[in-house]
């Protein structure tokens, strides 16, 4: 079940023990009785599609606006750091997705914005990042981070029509092509 679903690959051995025994208890949290809003949120932000429409229709009322609920903007490392340690795994789900790959819906004549690495940790300077099959409202999106000495290279592949941005590696950068490479500027 595991093999399923977004994949995340980070340079941190930590967060990815982390990670990968939050998505196993978030899956097996899907098929309790009674689930909460957050684990079928982060169900469903990781592409585990079958198992999220199986624990919505368990939901009562308030869990199902907390499910519906998502952040109005991309998580934090240190959010992310602190529930790597101690959190509830939904909650590191959600963060670490909210982090590398968090959508914006858009408000007015905005059009919809996936940000990748919206905080870039200063550990993982100079280390490879992946994100595959991270599920939008528009289609999945995956991208990968390589680096050319202090500089990133971003590899991307998303659908037509949305923006993508990446303020945690370079500020100035964004797009609307909907697959492509880039190397951007070096961090400051």
């Amino acid at each position: 079940m595991l093999d399923r679903g977004m994949r995340v690959t980070v340079p941190d051995p930590g967060l990815t023990s982390a990670l990968e025994a939050a998505r196993a208890e978030v899956l097996l949290a899907g098929g309790v009785r009674r689930p909460t809003g957050d684990v079928v949120a982060a169900l469903e932000d990781w592409g585990f599609d079958a198992e999220a429409t199986v624990a919505w229709n368990r939901l009562p009322g308030r869990e199902r606006r907390r499910a519906r609920a998502r952040p109005g903007r991309p998580a934090r490392w240190d959010e992310v750091e602190t529930l790597a340690r101690s959190g509830p795994s939904a909650a590191l789900l959600l963060a670490l997705r909210g982090m590398l790959a968090h959508e914006s819906a858009p408000s007015g004549a905005d059009e919809p914005t996936v940000t990748f690495v919206a905080e870039l940790p200063r550990a993982w300077r100079g280390q490879p990042v992946e994100v595959h099959g991270a599920p939008t409202r528009h289609g999945p999106v995956s991208f990968a981070v390589r680096w050319h000495g202090a500089r990133p290279a971003l590899l991307w592949d998303g659908p037509p029509g949305i923006r993508l941005v990446a303020p945690g590696l370079d500020p100035s950068w964004s797009t609307n092509e909907p697959s492509g490479d880039a190397l951007l500027a070096a961090p400051s």
